[in-house]
């Protein structure tokens, strides 16, 4: 079956899945109609698309802008990101559910149909995941963050594990006909989100322990040990970065939130890490701030790349290193003050 709609003939067209995007919006005039212009392009019958977005109350032109690419619209009075994404998905009525973010754009008009496909040729598919893809246009910053997938520290933490591209060199795989199929475990798990297109059956049942984290719903359905394919054609642009003063703000913000909420981010996912990845934790702070090995690293990454933009990985480390080590620190005076 080719992943072009022109393949299908009337029949099969008609017996395509409906597909809802949902996701959560706040303030996001900046990115939201390069995010709904990819959908709304899609090579995909436009009575089967659906977009839902969760507006935590945005001040800017969010909602005009969801307007005007015929979005459903729903309240967010929980404001943060997660549960407005549970918000969403409840409201939305595809067989097919993707979870997205304002800040993706879907690389070419056959994206839908590509993730679609693996559901269509096996019904024990339950769901199907990409990668970040980089794009040509993007700033150097982004590019770095979409080469790892990751933020450094997590990528360092999960290694292989981390990018779904290096999945065959941690877990066992089989291939099929436009998708491969990776023996995932809860502990030792694969880094992968909701958000950046993760579709899935519209059955899925989150467990309400799981809503203020995009990661444990994952490990949730490893654990019930769903059928999960990957889709190496589809590829997703994120554009998370916008340069260096947001990558601080940014990442500033997670590791406060880390710091001082209890099972919040890596924390609450703690349990499902094996003894390599808790050593590797504990040693993020030499790596980042002897600098060297992550600049040697980018320099190999750069050479293969034929590009520049790994050679960020270094200076990100240490800037990392010590966000981290003066959040510590007021953390710290702030405790003996109170």
């Amino acid at each position: 079956m080719s992943s072009s709609l022109n393949s299908f003939n009337n029949q099969d067209i008609s017996t395509l899945p409906k597909i809802s995007f949902a996701f959560p919006v706040l303030n996001e005039e900046l990115d939201l109609a390069r995010c709904l212009r990819s959908i709304r392009n899609q090579n995909y019958p436009s009575d089967k698309l659906e977009i839902i977005i969760a507006d935590g109350g945005s001040t800017d032109r969010t909602l005009e802008i969801a307007y005007q690419f015929n979005c459903i619209v729903i309240n967010n009075p929980f404001i943060r990101a997660e549960p407005g994404a549970v918000l969403a998905h409840k409201a939305s009525t595809g067989s097919i559910k993707v979870y997205f973010a304002a800040d993706n754009e879907l690389p070419d008009k056959d994206w839908v149909l590509s993730m679609v496909r693996p559901f269509l040729c096996d019904p024990k598919i339950y769901a199907a995941f990409t990668h970040i893809q980089i794009d040509k246009a993007d700033n150097s910053l982004n590019k770095y963050y979409s080469y790892l997938h990751v933020d450094p520290f997590t990528w360092y933490v999960y290694g292989n594990a981390s990018n779904p591209i290096n999945f065959s060199k941690k877990f066992k795989t089989s291939e099929a006909d436009g998708y491969k199929l990776f023996e995932f475990s809860p502990v030792g798990h694969p880094l992968l989100a909701l958000a950046q297109g993760f579709c899935i059956r519209s059955n899925f049942q989150r467990e309400s322990y799981n809503n203020e984290d995009d990661i444990l719903p994952i490990i949730q359905i490893i654990s019930e040990e769903k059928k999960i394919a990957y889709v190496p054609r589809a590829g997703i642009y994120h554009f998370h970065l916008r340069g260096i003063m947001d990558f601080i703000r940014k990442y500033n913000w997670r590791i406060q939130n880390s710091l001082t909420k209890v099972d919040v981010g890596y924390s609450s996912r703690d349990q499902y890490q094996n003894l390599e990845r808790k050593i590797r934790k504990y040693t993020w702070l030499i790596y980042g701030l002897t600098f060297f090995p992550a600049f040697i690293e980018s320099l190999i990454w750069s050479i293969k790349q034929r590009a520049l933009f790994p050679l960020w990985h270094a200076p990100v480390c240490f800037l990392l290193c010590v966000l981290i080590i003066s959040n510590i620190v007021k953390q710290f005076v702030r405790r003996i003050l109170d």
